[in-house]
C-alpha cells in the first residue's frame, strides 16, 4: 500500500513538470514574432527573388526554420541562415535570420502571383506566416540576358540524324561578365541514348573582346525514329557586374590623384537564363540486306581479327581476337552466333567477356570493342577459323557495307604422348577375398569424467557465461554505434543511399509502368540499367546485357541466373535497336523482370 502511494505521488509530480515546462515553452513561443521580405518585389521570369524570415525572440531556435509547401509558381532554394544577439534598454533579443532563392517558373505571365507559403510547426500545429506577392513583368526591349551580355544557348550537330547515328549535344553560356555558382538544370535525353565526355564534357576558353565560353557537351544516338527533341534547360548564375560610383566631389586633391580603377564599383546580380528545346527529326534506316544481324551499328567501323598460334597439337588451345572500332555505338554489339556454329565440329569454344573503351578525337565519341574466343581443337589436321560477317550504315553515303573476318586456317599436330590412366586396386588375400588397409588417423584425445567428479552437482551459472554476460552490454554498445556510423555514412553518401533503395525503387518503377500501360523495351531497359548501376555502384545507363551478366555472374554466383536475365535484356536491347525500326513491344513484362531483379537481390545479399 505504501509503495503504490509513493509510486502515484511520482507520477503527480512528473505530470505536473511537465505541464509546467509545456506552459514555458508556449508562453516563450508566444513571444516569438517572424516577419516576411522579398527582394526585388517584381521582375522577369529570368529574375531570381530573394526571400528572407527573420525571426525574433527565438533565442533557443525552438521554433525550428520555416517549412515551404511546394508551389506551382516559384521553386525555393535555401541560402543558409544566421543568428544575433542585441542588447537593448537593459534587454537582450535575439534575431534569426533565413534567406531563400525564389525561381519563377519560366511559364509564368506577365501578372501579381503569391510567393510560396511558408509556415512554422510549433507544438505539432503548423503557423502560417505572411504570404508575399511578386510582380512578374514583361521583358524590356532586347532580351535580359542580351542587356547583361550573356546568353544560354543548347544545339545539336544534326538537326536530322539517322536512328543510331552520334550526334553532338551542347550547352553553351557566352558572358563578358565574370560568374560564379553556375547551376545548371539536368535534363532527361528521352529518346536518345546518351554517353558521357568524361572528363573532356566541358570546355572553358577566352573569346576576343573580353568574352568567356563554357560548354557542356554529350554525345547522344537516337533509339527512336520521328520527331524527338531534348527538352529545355535552365541556369542559375550569379554575374558580379561593374557599375559607376557615386559621383566624387570636384576639385578634391585626394580623388583626383587616385587611379580611374576606384571610380567604379560591383555588385553579384543572380541570374536564371533558360534554353529553348531543341528538336531531331529522325531518319529511319533503310531496309537491311539479307543476312544482316539484328543490332546495326549507324557511322563508321572497322574491323580487326588476329590468333596467338598457327600451328598447335591436339588438345592445345588458341585465342582468337576479334577487335572492332569506330565511332557507331558498339555497347550493344555482339558476334553473330553464326560464325560460332559454323565450326562447332572442328573447336570447342568459350567465349570471354567482350572489353569496351571509349576515346574522345575532336568532338566525337569513339569505342573499341574487343572479343576473345579461346578454340581448342577436336581434331588434328588444317582446320578453319570461325569467320564472322556484320552489317554497318554510313550515315555519309546513305549505304550499308559489310566488315568480315577473313577466312584462316590452323595446322594441327597430333599430341605426342598419350595420357595413360592408373587404377588401384585393393589389395588381394590368399583365400580370393579383397580387403584395404585401415590408417589409424588420430586417436581420441578427450578423456572420460570417471569417478567421483562425475557425482559432484554443476555449478549453475559458470565462469564462462558469467563474462559472457559481462561483456554483452559493451557488445551491444559497440555494435550500436557501428549500425549507428553505418546508417549516418548511408544518409550522407548518395550512393550508398542508392545501393541500398535500389531494389525499392525498381520495384515502384515497373508497377508504375504496369498501372500506367507504358512497358515498352526502352523503360524496361531503363529500370533495369538503373537498377544495376545503383546496387552495385556502376554506370548503369550505359550497362549492355553482357555487361550486366558479368556482374550477376561474380555477385550471386548463380550462372543459370545471369544467363537468363542477360538473355531477356539482350531481346530488349535488339528490340529498341534492331534493324525493323518499327519497335515492336518485348516479349519480357515488368512482372518478369521484378521476379528476375527479386532473384538477383536475393542472391546478391546471401
Amino acid at each position: 500500500m505504501n509503495f503504490s502511494f509513493r509510486a502515484s505521488r511520482f507520477a503527480f509530480l512528473l505530470s505536473a513538470m511537465c505541464a509546467v515546462l509545456l506552459l514555458l515553452a508556449s508562453s516563450a513561443l508566444a513571444d516569438v514574432r517572424a516577419s516576411v521580405n522579398i527582394s526585388p518585389d517584381s521582375g522577369t521570369v529570368e529574375d531570381i527573388f530573394e526571400m528572407v524570415v527573420a525571426v525574433h525572440g527565438d533565442p533557443s531556435g525552438s521554433a525550428g526554420s520555416p517549412k515551404f509547401e511546394d508551389s506551382p509558381n516559384f521553386s525555393v532554394n535555401s541560402l543558409g541562415q544566421s543568428s544575433k544577439h542585441l542588447f537593448i534598454n537593459g534587454e537582450t533579443t535575439s534575431v534569426r535570420t533565413f534567406r531563400y532563392q525564389l525561381i519563377p517558373s519560366s511559364s509564368l505571365k506577365p501578372g501579381t502571383y503569391n510567393g510560396p507559403k511558408s509556415y512554422f510547426e510549433v507544438n505539432d500545429n503548423k503557423v502560417y506566416l505572411s504570404q508575399p506577392k511578386i510582380e512578374i513583368v514583361g521583358g524590356k526591349a532586347g532580351s535580359p540576358s542580351s542587356q547583361l551580355d550573356i546568353d544560354l544557348t543548347q544545339t545539336l550537330s544534326d538537326p536530322k540524324p539517322f536512328f543510331g547515328e552520334q550526334i553532338l549535344y551542347e550547352a553553351t553560356v557566352i558572358s563578358k561578365h565574370n560568374w560564379r555558382n553556375a547551376r545548371m538544370s539536368e535534363i532527361e535525353y528521352d529518346g536518345f541514348w546518351n554517353e558521357s565526355f568524361g572528363d573532356e564534357s566541358q570546355i572553358s576558353k577566352d573569346l576576343p573582346g573580353g568574352a568567356r565560353m563554357f560548354t557542356l557537351r554529350t554525345a547522344l544516338f537516337p533509339v527512336k525514329s520521328g520527331k524527338i527533341h531534348v527538352p529545355e534547360r535552365s541556369l542559375t548564375i550569379d554575374l558580379r557586374l561593374e557599375r559607376p560610383s557615386p559621383s566624387r566631389r570636384r576639385f578634391d586633391p585626394m580623388w583626383g590623384s587616385l587611379p580611374d580603377a576606384f571610380d567604379r564599383y560591383y555588385q553579384t546580380v543572380s541570374k536564371r537564363l533558360v534554353a529553348e528545346p531543341v528538336y531531331a527529326d529522325v531518319r529511319p534506316l533503310p531496309t537491311p540486306p539479307a543476312g544482316a544481324q539484328s543490332y546495326i551499328p549507324v557511322g563508321k567501323v572497322t574491323l580487326a581479327a588476329s590468333v596467338d598460334k598457327k600451328l598447335v597439337q591436339l588438345g592445345e588451345g588458341i585465342t582468337m581476337t576479334i577487335d572492332f572500332y569506330g565511332n557507331a555505338n558498339l555497347r550493344p554489339l555482339q558476334l553473330p552466333k553464326s560464325g560460332i556454329e559454323s565450326t562447332k565440329d572442328s573447336f570447342k569454344v568459350y567465349e570471354d567477356e567482350p572489353e569496351i573503351e571509349r576515346f574522345v578525337e575532336k568532338n566525337q565519341i569513339f569505342f573499341r570493342k574487343k572479343f576473345s574466343l579461346a578454340l581448342v581443337p577436336k581434331k588434328s589436321g588444317k582446320l578453319k577459323l570461325p569467320t564472322f560477317k556484320l552489317a554497318v550504315f554510313d550515315p555519309k553515303t546513305e549505304q550499308y557495307y559489310w566488315l568480315e573476318t577473313p577466312e584462316r586456317v590452323i595446322h594441327v599436330t597430333p599430341a605426342l604422348d598419350q595420357e595413360s590412366l592408373v587404377i588401384s586396386a585393393p589389395e588381394i588375400t590368399q583365400g580370393g577375398t579383397s580387403k584395404q588397409q585401415v590408417t589409424l588417423l588420430g586417436e581420441d584425445l578427450l578423456p572420460q569424467h570417471v569417478g567421483k567428479q562425475v557425482l559432484s552437482p554443476a555449478s549453475r551459472v559458470s565462469n564462462s557465461l558469467f563474462i559472457s554476460l559481462l561483456l554483452l552490454f559493451p557488445a551491444l554498445g559497440f555494435a550500436g554505434n557501428y549500425y549507428g556510423r553505418k546508417l549516418a555514412a548511408i544518409r550522407s553518401n548518395p550512393a550508398l543511399a542508392a545501393k541500398r533503395l535500389a531494389m525499392t525503387t525498381a520495384a515502384s518503377a515497373l508497377n508504375t509502368c504496369v498501372k500506367n500501360g507504358s512497358a515498352d523495351s526502352s523503360e524496361l531497359l531503363s529500370i533495369a540499367r538503373k537498377y544495376f548501376g545503383d546496387r552495385f555502384e556502376r554506370r548503369g545507363e550505359s550497362l549492355t546485357s553482357s555487361e550486366i551478366k558479368s556482374i550477376i555472374s561474380k555477385q550471386t554466383n548463380d550462372e543459370q541466373l545471369a544467363e537468363n536475365l542477360a538473355g531477356a535484356l539482350s531481346q530488349l536491347e535488339h528490340s529498341q535497336y534492331g534493324a525493323a525500326i518499327g519497335l515492336a513491344s518485348s516479349a519480357l513484362t515488368p512482372q518478369q523482370l521484378l521476379e528476375m531483379l527479386q532473384a538477383v537481390e536475393e542472391r546478391a545479399t546471401r
